[in-house]
């Protein structure tokens, strides 16, 4: 009987040690995917979705992805970057096909769903809501 306890006392140790030590998931790892966009605000204009998305790829030597953009039906590429806090990313267009998002945004959520960014120039602000698909 003392065995048995012993054992059952052990399995649960280390079924708890497995759990507690799942590493986090860092906020590159938590980007990449199909992000579609839900919403925008641009110079105080709101659209509705359009069928653009923001496809972030998993990193290699660099950060790439695809923008889509839903009126004009064009596809682009990009390189992004995202700072460890998740709080700035940075999506550097490398066509004029697809969305052109091209710039540094605040990022104000980042979940395993949602992503909201924005980001200001002299004309007014910009800020896009995104669901992951």
């Amino acid at each position: 009987m003392k065995n048995t306890f012993y054992i059952l006392i052990s399995i649960m140790t280390i079924i708890a040690i497995s759990y507690g030590c799942k590493k986090e998931e860092s906020k590159a790892e938590m980007l990449v995917g199909k992000w579609v966009i839900t919403s925008s605000t641009l110079l105080g204009t709101q659209f509705t979705a359009d069928g653009s998305y923001l496809q972030f790829n998993e990193c290699g030597d660099n950060c790439t992805g695809v923008d889509y953009n839903g009126t004009t039906q064009t596809t682009g590429s990009f390189t992004w970057t995202i700072n460890e806090e998740g709080t700035t990313l940075t999506i550097d267009d490398n066509s004029a096909n697809g969305g052109n998002f091209d710039a540094t945004f605040n990022v104000t959520e980042l979940t395993s769903t949602t992503l909201k960014m924005n980001y200001s120039t002299h004309f007014g602000s910009y800020s896009y809501n995104l669901s992951k698909e």
